[in-house]
């Protein structure tokens, strides 16, 4: 079983040829936390910045997409790290048939179950965006974390418009972070594994403040004051 089929695998790298860009001013309403406000033109800096970003993440869903076409030879030969991927797939099978709260929530307490190793110790880098596979074999960091999940309520139809990769400062730890962002019609969801529980933007926007965000189709810098 594939989570994703041929077709809708090809539709995803399409999509990721034509990156849009945006720039985001993240105030006002809590359920319009992550909305864009499109500008005519972005400065040199952002755009490459942007660009790199929406390039990045581009290349790490192709690897996942050839993962997951490999994993059912390689889980057959032995691979343990394929067969955890395949675990994967059929959990998300089993989950198509809950309601959309019901898959955020269980989504985001099967990936943080996995260990926290940060990138320096599992591939020797100071940053590293793994896929699913190398998380479930060796665990991963914050953003590892993120795009499993990000990856996972895409496979379950979770349309890509309502989830942001976002890139955060902590100001109570005082360090960079990632989240997941679900956008919903009352309130954006955070799906963060510094918690157990699914968060929401207005528990979260006092301690977190958004660098980036990205999804498959666009990158968006966020307002420095936000």
């Amino acid at each position: 079983m594939k989570v994703f089929s041929p077709r809708g695998q090809a539709l995803l790298v399409g999509t990721l040829i034509m990156i849009a860009f945006s720039f985001v001013v993240a105030e006002g309403a809590e359920a319009n936390a992550f909305e864009s406000l499109q500008v005519a033109r972005l400065s040199p800096k952002l755009e490459q910045k942007s660009a790199l970003l929406g390039r990045r993440f581009g290349f790490v869903l192709s690897r996942h997409r050839a993962h997951v076409e490999m994993a059912p030879g390689r889980c057959q030969s032995g691979h343990s790290s394929a067969c955890r991927l395949e675990a994967w797939q059929e959990f998300l099978t089993e989950l198509s048939h809950s309601n959309e709260a019901d898959q955020i929530y269980r989504v985001h307490r099967y990936i943080n179950r996995f260990r926290y190793v940060t990138d320096k110790r599992n591939w020797g880098r100071r940053d590293y965006w793994a896929v699913p596979e190398q998380l479930f074999e060796r665990g991963g960091d914050c953003e590892d974390y993120v795009i499993a999940k990000y990856l996972s309520l895409r496979a379950l139809g979770i349309d890509a418009k309502r989830l942001r990769v976002v890139v955060v400062y902590d100001r109570k730890k005082r360090v960079d972070h990632a989240v997941l962002a679900v956008l919903g019609s009352d309130e954006t969801l955070i799906l963060d594994n510094y918690h157990r529980r699914v968060m929401t933007w207005a528990d979260m926007k006092r301690r977190y403040r958004p660098y980036y965000s990205l999804n498959e189709n666009a990158v968006w810098i966020h307002n420095a004051k936000a």
